[in-house]
């Protein structure tokens, strides 16, 4: 199932259960993301094509995205996040700032506001603690490997230069050239994937960029390509 642009709404939640409903327990599940992430409180959503920069709660709730798994029996779960967890802010500042339009949350290409609160403070190196935790949590109740393009104070980037964020062009590059083979033998494990793509994406952004892993399934590898 593709979902492009204006089809990536609140409401394709639904459509994307139906269909992975559909999958057999030995059956591999892997959604994709990639967009915008945002901020709000100590709260992460994935925005859709109609969510206000403003509003962050109008875009995909995490606990959401994690929780489509519930609806298939597949034992072989994989989600993939490209897109930034909070942007690049100074870890020990605060944000109390209310954008007032797009244009606010973006100076010199780094996000300088994008919370909607208005008057909570709130540190951003609790945040992404606090979220990296959660992340675990979700991934305890239905066994997803899940895997963030970007730390919690980091951007995800992209560029002309790979046709794709650096995420999701390192995923490509290492199925597709069959680099993250690691050991050579002709197959592609998820932890395969994972370490390739980790020291990928670091490289190719000098540093820039570190993928995260939200939860590691080292006792449940499965071969993905």
């Amino acid at each position: 199932m593709l979902l492009l642009d204006s089809q990536v709404d609140t409401k394709c939640l639904e459509k994307i259960k139906t269909f992975i409903s559909r999958a057999g327990v030995n059956d591999r599940v892997i959604i994709a993301t990639s967009g915008h992430g945002l901020i709000d409180h100590l709260n992460f959503y994935f925005a859709t094509y109609d969510t206000a920069p403003q509003l962050p709660a109008t875009g995909i709730a995490y606990e959401e995205l994690v929780g489509l798994f519930d609806s298939t029996p597949a034992r072989k779960r994989l989600l993939l996040l490209d897109a930034c967890h909070s942007g690049e802010i100074d870890a020990d500042s605060y944000v109390q700032q209310k954008p007032n339009s797009l244009a606010d949350l973006v100076h010199n290409g780094k996000v300088v506001a994008a919370l909607n609160s208005g008057k909570e403070l709130v540190n951003l190196q609790a945040s992404y603690e606090l979220m990296r935790d959660e992340f675990a949590d979700l991934s305890k109740g239905n066994g997803t490997l899940i895997i963030g393009a970007a730390r919690g104070n980091q951007l995800a980037n992209e560029g002309d230069q790979w046709h794709n964020g650096a995420f999701t062009y390192a995923i490509k590059t290492g199925l597709g050239s069959g680099y993250a083979d690691l050991d050579g033998n002709g197959k592609i494990t998820i932890n395969e994937l994972k370490t390739y793509v980790i020291k990928k994406v670091d490289e190719i952004t000098f540093g820039a960029q570190k993928p995260e892993v939200r939860k590691d399934l080292l006792d449940n590898d499965w071969t993905l390509w």
